[in-house]
């Protein structure tokens, strides 16, 4: 029995360590169904998660062991489920790890036919939770009618949750990246103007290795007296605190391009920045 604990804990690190390796959480997620099955002997697994739109949990991945084929099961990949139905919604209402020994009798498990097709017999799924959400539920599926001891199913609920935190936290810096690319786009023309007699190209590369938002922008403005301004400027260092300092800058240029003089635009420029740097 202990020896059997071992390898379900094994089998909980060679998971976390395939899903640090991926780079966002759609890898994550295809990863984790393989290294699941192969690691505790499942012959085949299913992955549903929660839709943005209807909130029902939606078929996301199938995989099965080499030489293994479930085309009845694959075959019901079009079905969603609600909280409390079937087995996937069994799980996302219980908040918790479900076994179904018999698949083929179990009435709670809605795709019985397709169990019995596939020569499928038994099933335990599991939730992947972000704190109390439900990201996704994971089937695991065995031919041979076995019995799931607690052991595992306490190991699957662990995994669930640290794969949770590791999703969550994918999906949150993927978001924050967006946020961040939304901000620097902000801070820069969505496009140049048309000067006649001038051919205007620009190319922006971030220098600040990391960091989600540069203190950088350009521009590229008219003056009163039918000249233009071009604008290069650089805000020491990165993040929410340069883009704003980039941002002030920017717009009190533009504002300040009526005066047509270099000097003013420069001078309304330094008093904005004096007067938000505040005291001291």
């Amino acid at each position: 029995r202990q020896l059997q604990v071992s390898r379900y804990l094994a089998a909980t690190l060679r998971v976390t360590a395939a899903l640090t390796e991926a780079a966002d959480a759609d890898v994550a997620f295809q990863r984790l169904l393989p290294t699941l099955c192969t690691e505790l002997d499942w012959d085949a697994a299913a992955l549903w998660q929660a839709d943005e739109h209807s909130g029902r949990l939606v078929h996301a991945a199938t995989w099965t062991a080499p030489g293994v084929e479930v085309p009845a099961l694959r075959a019901e990949t079009g079905r969603s489920f609600g909280p409390g139905e079937g087995l996937p919604g069994l799980v996302r209402q219980s908040r918790a790890p479900v076994v179904l020994e018999d698949l083929w009798h179990d009435e709670r498990f809605l795709r019985r036919a397709a169990a019995r097709a596939d020569d499928v017999r038994t099933g335990v799924a599991f939730p992947v939770l972000h704190g109390e959400s439900v990201l996704g539920v994971c089937e695991l599926f065995s031919r041979t009618q076995r019995t799931v001891p607690q052991e595992l199913t306490e190991v699957l609920s662990h995994a669930g949750r640290q794969i949770g935190q590791f999703l969550g936290r994918l999906r949150a810096e993927a978001e924050m990246r967006s946020l961040a690319e939304t901000l620097q786009r902000s801070l820069l023309p969505s496009h140049l103007p048309t000067v006649p007699g001038l051919e205007l190209a620009s190319r922006y590369r971030a220098g600040g290795g990391a960091a989600l938002v540069g203190g950088d922008t350009y521009d590229v403005l008219p003056l009163p007296d039918g000249r233009w301004m071009a604008l290069v400027a650089d805000v020491c260092g990165t993040g929410a605190e340069a883009a704003a300092l980039t941002a002030l800058t920017r717009h009190t240029a533009r504002a300040a391009s009526a005066a047509g003089c270099p000097a003013a635009v420069l001078a309304a420029v330094n008093a904005a920045l004096l007067r938000d740097q505040g005291a001291g």
